[in-house]
């Protein structure tokens, strides 16, 4: 299948080029001629492949990338929720317990169930919700998800055990 022809530098006869080849033999003179031109444009073509290559990878790596940012706000909203709930409990519960008051108890045990509440259903969802990109080696890793879903719920126990630290604490202040 010819695709370009040119004229023999020797003769001046017609030489077509094969497709795939950079050599050709003059059918008038016998004389060897090489496409030169045609090497440069494999060559260009390959070198576009390459960048096409790249922008592709680097799209699924910014699409990624977005999936990653968007799971870390709603990692950290899951997590304040938690803590702050938990927070406000604990000082509820350290003024009721000052003012000797059932009915702010009751809204101290109201926001801290609330903070569990959060935590069991929302730290598995959360940590199974994770896209399983690594950030650092741009790559996806395999059974992120759960190792993920352990590591947030460690973070959401020991949030609620700082909170609550913070809350007896405030209570001793206060006593």
């Amino acid at each position: 299948m010819a695709i370009v022809e040119i004229e023999c530098p020797n003769c001046g006869g017609k030489v077509q080029r094969i497709e795939d080849k950079f050599f050709a033999t003059c059918p008038y003179c016998g004389s060897e001629v090489c496409f030169n031109e045609i090497k440069e444009e494999v060559k260009l073509g390959k070198y576009r492949d390459q960048i096409n290559e790249l922008k592709k990878s680097s799209q699924e790596e910014e699409e990624q990338r977005k999936k990653l940012q968007k799971w870390v706000r709603n990692r950290n909203l899951v997590l304040t929720a938690i803590g702050v709930l938990n927070l406000i409990g604990f000082l509820i519960g350290a003024y009721a317990s000052i003012r000797d008051n059932d009915g702010a108890m009751g809204f101290a045990v109201l926001f801290m169930i609330t903070g569990w509440v959060i935590f069991m259903c929302s730290i598995p969802l959360v940590g199974l919700a994770y896209p399983g990109y690594n950030l650092l080696y741009g790559t996806s890793e395999k059974g992120g998800k759960w190792k993920m879903a352990l590591k947030i719920a460690g973070m959401g126990v020991l949030i609620q055990l700082v909170t609550a630290f913070v809350g007896v604490l405030v209570m001793s202040i206060l006593l």
